[in-house]
């Protein structure tokens, strides 16, 4: 009982708690260049969100590897490519803004709800 004591009091006090930045994971339509492929991303602030949306295409996408790109599963007749800044050069400009365009609709997407387990009929 006090444990619900303490969260009914948080919440009146503190309010409510948001919870942390999700991971993101990209989806690309059928028939792209890039469908298929994997790429995760973290999520961002709106503040932060601005100012890359401030920034010049090429500066906002190096912006968008350096910093919200966790990994991605892409390769090229060399191997796997880094999913950092050193992959730059190996990824065609049209596919990292592709990536880029999926993250910003991703960001403004509501995750589905969690499917409740089943109470087996009681």
């Amino acid at each position: 009982m006090a444990f619900w004591l303490c969260l009914i009091i948080r919440s009146c006090i503190l309010g409510f708690m948001l919870p942390e930045f999700r991971t993101i994971v990209l989806e690309f339509d059928a028939g792209t260049a890039l469908a298929g492929a994997t790429v995760r991303c973290k999520s961002t602030s709106q503040a932060d969100l601005d100012r890359i949306g401030e920034m010049p295409i090429t500066e906002s996408v190096k912006q968008f590897v350096e910093d919200y790109v966790i990994d991605w599963d892409l390769e090229d007749s060399r191997g796997p490519i880094p999913s950092d800044e050193t992959g730059l050069d190996r990824v065609e400009p049209r596919h990292l803004n592709a990536m880029q365009g999926a993250w910003f609709r991703g960001l403004y997407t509501v995750s589905a709800p969690l499917v409740s387990a089943s109470s087996g009929g009681a």
